[in-house]
């Protein structure tokens, strides 16, 4: 983004792809402005659960599939986590814009249906600016 001015209640993006040498704008209602995301050990956490949480050969609590820790049988409940399972699930566990999708895979997990069907392939990024916004 190079520029961004409020326009009819909008907002104008004035938008630059350096790679592509090419420009767009987009008019949007809202701008999302983050400034980074750093990781953080969840001990502190699941420290109350610490006991019952299972844990790989480098104490890293285990994830399953379904963003669930691996709790010993004792725990009557689920505990369900999001950015915490690098280690189990790869480098794609911290991109924040899979969010949805995680959030998706819990809520099918704990009702037992899928209110949100989940495709089998989920990789859709393209790079550049779109025909539609040049």
């Amino acid at each position: 983004m190079t520029g961004a001015a409020r326009r009819e209640g909008r907002i104008d993006l004035a938008l630059r792809h350096t790679e592509e040498g090419s420009a767009a704008s987009l008019r949007t209602d809202a701008v999302v402005l983050a400034t980074g995301y750093a990781e953080r050990p969840v001990d502190a956490l699941l420290e109350p659960l610490g006991a019952y949480v299972a844990r790989d050969t480098a104490g890293r609590p285990l994830v399953d599939r379904d963003q669930r820790l691996a709790l010993d049988e004792k725990v009557g409940g689920k505990v369900f986590v999001q950015n915490a399972e690098r280690h189990t699930h790869g480098v794609g566990a911290p991109d924040l814009g899979l969010a949805a999708w995680r959030s998706a895979v819990i809520l099918n997990a704990l009702t037992g249906r899928s209110p949100y069907p989940l495709p089998g392939r989920t990789a859709f990024t393209t790079f550049g600016l779109a025909d539609a916004h040049r």
